[in-house]
């Protein structure tokens, strides 16, 4: 029951007010109506902390519904009971705590749901459904156990209590695994309104002395834009979901230089497969050999990586993450998404590569590159390129005469764009889509 394995120091602090894990403790009969049930969490970060907390351990299974998802409910069938409202805190202190519970009319299951539900029944391990990015294919609903993501998780020593700002969508994997991180490591999550731009997040984040943030590398260098950002006394910065470049790393080490930089790689499908801690992109090419802490890892004959649970040979299980990766020495890189391939003049472009070359010039501050339809062509590369505030009016021509040095004809930019900002999902994740 994940309540009981956590951390009772851990915090949640919301605009509002704040919670300890220990007010939740009297509340654990408000669960007991839900012995067995399939439900479907969504609201708030703070509402799904709270709620998660509560019903690990006695619900059969849990589907924490992405904020951005639309719901009809009774024709998209999600679960047999929606448990939405929130759980209501009084301020720090207060004796009190509020619980407001709805129960939805019984829906048709989801599919893929295990047994029958029956209430009354205890479970030991709840099943957690979670919505995967869809990087690896249609978007849908991954089943995993508490004891599974909380694997990685080790109790804090000697490195201090973290301040967790909370960027990503609560339930998504990566959002879930930084609420994981406090709530098992005795750390304090920082919660901001979800409606807030990312720069009133990074100025909230100041003010609570937010020291810890997690973010893909598109959302790092939008965060570096804030003027705010240079205020946050950050030691521990982690990025996840997109190919960290030398660049952004370099970003980092510069504006930060006291924090602690981890590259987390990781799959809504088999969970975090590797940590790299060494400030380079890519990870040890040793690692194809002999596994990680949690995964084995090979590289497929089409060059995309794939990965399995450790476990006995004749029983795994592997998974095409298609990511493309190259090794160079010791070194594995990755290069690009397999879906993401555009194919210029019968060359094959990975987006990526071009855009690791135009971010590495000065007054880039984010870079999205895309196809763009050609009669003659087939396709063409643009790049929309969102500038610093520093940047020269002739930062077009500057990517163009850098491009031109440093990558073949076929992988320049036929088409240079400067924009305001770049289309981003809800993990922060850069949304390609073809011009035309």
């Amino acid at each position: 029951m994940l309540l009981l394995r956590a951390n009772h120091n851990s915090l949640i602090v919301t605009p509002q007010d704040q919670a300890s894990i220990a007010d939740l403790f009297p509340f654990r009969t408000s669960a007991e109506p839900y012995l067995g049930r399939r439900l479907v969490l969504a609201g708030t970060t703070a509402a799904i902390f709270k709620w998660l907390l509560l019903l690990d351990g006695v619900a059969a299974a849990l589907t924490v519904l992405p904020s951005n998802l639309a719901i009809d409910w009774e024709a998209d069938g999600l679960g047999e009971y929606c448990l939405t409202d929130q759980l209501n805190f009084r301020p720090a202190g207060a004796a009190k705590v509020l619980i407001d519970t709805q129960i939805a009319s019984p829906l048709p299951p989801l599919p893929g749901f295990h047994a029958q539900d029956t209430p009354g029944r205890r479970t030991t391990d709840t099943e957690w459904l979670i919505a995967s990015s869809g990087t690896t294919g249609a978007s849908k609903f991954v089943s995993h156990s508490c004891s599974s993501l909380c694997a990685p998780f080790k109790g804090r020593t000697a490195a201090g209590r973290l301040r967790w700002g909370m960027l990503y969508d609560p339930a998504r994997f990566a959002g879930v695994q930084v609420l994981l991180q406090a709530i098992l490591c005795g750390d304090i999550l920082l919660a901001p309104r979800q409606n807030w731009g990312l720069p009133r997040k990074v100025e909230w984040f100041v003010q609570q002395s937010c020291n810890a943030l997690s973010a893909t590398p598109s959302l790092w260098r939008q965060i570096l834009a804030c003027p705010a950002s240079r205020q946050l006394p950050l030691a521990q910065i982690t990025l996840g979901g997109e190919i960290c470049d030398a660049a952004i790393l370099e970003a980092l080490r510069k504006g930060f230089p006291a924090a602690r930089i981890t590259q987390i790689y990781a799959a809504t499908e088999v969970g975090v497969v590797f940590s790299v801690h060494d400030g380079q992109p890519g990870f040890p090419a040793l690692w194809l050999e002999a596994g990680t802490k949690n995964c084995k890892l090979r590289v497929a004959p089409d060059d995309t990586l794939e990965v399995t649970r450790s476990g006995p040979s004749e029983n795994e299980d592997w998974l095409n993450t298609g990511d493309i990766v190259e090794q160079v020495g010791d070194r594995v890189y990755f290069k690009g998404r397999k879906s993401g391939l555009i194919n210029i003049g019968g060359n094959k472009v990975y987006p990526e590569e071009v855009e690791a070359a135009v971010a590495s010039v000065e007054g880039v501050e984010s870079v999205l590159v895309c196809a763009r339809t050609s009669s003659m062509m087939g396709s063409l590369l643009e790049a929309h390129i969102v500038p610093t505030g520093s940047a020269t009016p002739n930062l077009a021509e500057r990517v163009r005469l850098h491009c031109q040095e440093v990558l073949p004809r076929f992988k320049q930019p036929a088409f240079i764009k400067i924009v305001t900002e770049l289309p981003t999902n809800a993990n922060g994740k850069r949304v390609r889509m073809e011009s035309r």
